[in-house]
């Protein structure tokens, strides 16, 4: 499993950020990432055959976890 990522500064990151990106930010895999996005909880964008999400979107989920 992939080391946990603990942003420190959201601002350095693009705005769209990437599966990977979110499995990181989340410590689970890219396949967990997947599931969410079938099962609704956690909105993406597909784009071509990658999915994509909206950074501020991330942050606001990985905030309220933290509450």
């Amino acid at each position: 499993m992939a080391k946990k990522v603990i942003i420190t500064n959201w601002e350095e990151l693009p705005v769209l950020l990437d599966l990977h990106t979110v499995a990181l930010v989340f410590n689970i895999s890219d396949i967990t990432v997947k599931q969410w996005l079938y099962k609704g909880l956690i909105q993406g964008s597909k784009i071509g055959r990658k999915w994509f999400f909206n950074k501020d979107y991330i942050q606001s989920l990985t905030e309220s976890n933290n509450t």
